[in-house]
């Protein structure tokens, strides 16, 4: 059991600071790390995530390069489409596509990253060569209560990006 305190219970347990984070990283862990092997794009923000993935999947698709693209529009790998998620991606299945998009052979995953993603950590793992911020206009304030909130959660995108990210 991995938990953030001892609990009542007779088996291994494993102590972190942040659960959330660790369910993230293991994983990313157990799907071989694949956002290390392929070059890959994070966008958040309050509007244009969508678009800008597509656009950016579009571009490096006629630049030659393989993509493949995790969004609220649907999933790919670049050989498989999945259709829209009714909700935000779960670490597994941040994982999962990753490691297919790795699989098919993409040069690049660009990943939608919504403010919900990185409040709740479900990114922990993933490594980013670039990261993305479209706009921080009209804040979710349903889930964030404060612009500052919002502001603090999307600056997470940023200690995703590996060594040399952008």
């Amino acid at each position: 059991v991995v938990a953030e305190r001892l609990l009542p219970l007779s088996v291994p347990q494993v102590l972190v600071p942040d659960s959330r984070v660790a369910l993230g990283r293991v994983c990313q862990a157990l799907a071989g790390h694949p956002s290390r092997a392929l070059t890959t794009i994070g966008i958040t923000g309050s509007a244009g995530k969508s678009c800008t993935a597509m656009l950016l999947a579009s571009i490096l698709e006629a630049a030659g390069q393989t993509a493949g693209v995790m969004s609220s529009l649907g999933h790919s790998d670049s050989l498989a489409q999945s259709p829209p998620p009714e909700t935000t991606p779960t670490p597994p299945e941040f994982a999962d596509w990753l490691r297919r998009m790795q699989l098919a052979r993409c040069g690049a995953g660009v990943l939608e990253l919504s403010s919900e993603a990185l409040a709740e950590r479900r990114t922990s793992g993933i490594a980013l060569d670039l990261a993305l911020v479209t706009n921080i206009k009209n804040v979710p304030l349903s889930r964030h209560n404060t612009a500052a909130a919002y502001r603090k959660v999307t600056r997470r995108i940023f200690n995703l990006l590996k060594k040399g990210g952008v």
